[in-house]
């Protein structure tokens, strides 16, 4: 599972959470990279962000209509005091072709994908979304080097709520050592996905300080309740 788990439960979309369930182990970070069309003219993030700040809605993002990347955009827009035109596709594939399109000018993309339209000249590279950069484009910054900061899409296993805590701790282990390996840490990262290994207890704290910081980002941190979709409407039409 990913973050979709908190993200779906706090905008109205599921009816279980995370604590419905028995996290088990954190294992990976799947970095995205903020691309754009070839024709804008801002050459860096910063340019980037002055440019909307000074016409708000000028640029426009495209993302597939899920609700953990609308919480990564809010949460892009908030850190950066920025507001985009947000352009809602089916899918990640409908979103990416419309960027290369140019039908949008920006987008998260995958590395992997990323790495070949930025060699080819088809798209410019604004930012990776990790801590750290990624080997395979050593050559573009993080957004949190560029001032903002590091997310991704965090894979993780969770189990039945029962299950014992002496079993739990065991797969936890046997996962801990797979990840040790250097030759998938290589592979992995080398497609940027980074190990980012946590055990149960440090997982589930994980979750809960994720949920927190999610209810503030949408203005129900003092709810118990589901608040529903508390993010702004979508701007535009969905392909």
């Amino acid at each position: 599972v990913n973050q979709v788990l908190v993200a779906a439960y706090l905008l109205g979309a599921r009816d279980l959470d995370w604590e419905s369930f028995r996290p088990l182990a954190l294992l990976v970070r799947v970095a995205a990279v903020l691309a754009g069309k070839s024709t804008l003219e801002a050459e860096n993030l910063k340019d980037l962000l002055t440019s909307v700040r000074e016409t708000p809605g000028s640029v426009s993002v495209g993302y597939s209509d899920s609700r953990l990347e609308r919480i990564f955009l809010a949460t892009l827009e908030t850190n950066a005091k920025v507001s985009f035109d947000r352009k809602a596709f089916e899918t990640g594939v409908d979103m990416f072709t419309a960027l290369l399109e140019k039908r949008v000018d920006l987008g998260f993309i995958s590395v992997p994908a990323a790495r070949r339209r930025i060699q080819d000249g088809k798209l410019k590279a604004f930012g990776v979304s990790t801590a750290e950069r990624i080997a395979s484009l050593s050559d573009v910054p993080t957004l949190a080097e560029q001032g903002g900061f590091s997310f991704g899409y965090d894979l993780g296993l969770i189990v039945a709520k029962g299950t014992p805590v002496e079993l739990v701790d065991h797969l936890a282990a046997i996962f801990e050592k797979a990840v040790e390996d250097k030759l998938l840490v290589d592979e992995l990262g080398e497609n940027g996905i980074m190990i980012h290994f946590l055990a149960s207890d440090p997982y589930t704290r994980y979750l809960e300080d994720l949920r927190a910081d999610w209810r503030k980002l949408l203005g129900t941190e003092d709810s118990d309740k589901k608040p529903g979709d508390k993010l702004p409407p979508v701007k535009g039409q969905k392909s």
